[in-house]
């Protein structure tokens, strides 16, 4: 089958709606870490209007994988500021 890529992802969001036709269209929104190798890669299989193959497949054991990955892409929230003691008005 020619060329392939895979990298773990989480799925960020699936959204289906209803044609006039009344099929179902979807779209599935992917959140990974990139690095310049596979935006290569896909890049490579990218072309526009035609399809693919797409395989999901869930990783075995990743609690630790999950986790980090969470805390490597979510940002940063800010923490509230406090008046300085003593100047109130």
């Amino acid at each position: 089958m020619g060329e392939q890529v895979a990298f773990p992802a989480l799925i960020k969001e699936l959204n289906v709606k209803s044609l006039v036709t009344g099929d179902k269209e979807a779209r599935l929104v992917l959140q990974f870490q990139p690095t310049d190798d596979l935006l290569d890669q896909i890049n490579r299989l990218h072309r526009a209007d035609e399809l693919i193959m797409a395989a999901i497949v869930p990783i075995e054991n990743n609690n630790h994988q999950r986790i980090a990955y969470n805390a490597s892409t979510q940002r940063k929230k800010r923490q509230p500021q406090r008046p300085p003691e003593g100047n109130a008005q």
